[in-house]
């Protein structure tokens, strides 16, 4: 059980990590319905990057802003072969 919520606990960190970066970051993502996004938008486009959905409102339109969104991505798949590695023991 405590490996559970460790790694729940680490999603999580990384959710909220990335939405911060994310909101600071704010002039590289553009906004499909073309409106001001609010920091709700940046938690929405973290998490589902996060749990592999990826579809949000938030589109990056710069490099620096896909670099993020490969790196929180990259982030994940060693998050999950290293769960898969923990509980296969």
């Amino acid at each position: 059980m405590k490996m559970v919520l460790r790694i729940a606990s680490f999603h999580i960190f990384c959710i909220i990590l990335f939405a911060i970066i994310y909101w600071s970051l704010g002039e590289n993502f553009y906004d499909t319905l073309a409106k001001i996004p609010d920091p709700i938008d940046y938690i929405l486009m973290s998490s589902t990057i996060q749990s592999g959905v990826g579809l949000t409102v938030l589109n990056p339109i710069t490099k620096t802003g896909k670099y993020i969104i490969c790196l929180q991505q990259f982030i994940l798949i060693l998050a999950n072969v290293f769960t898969v590695y923990i509980f296969t023991l």
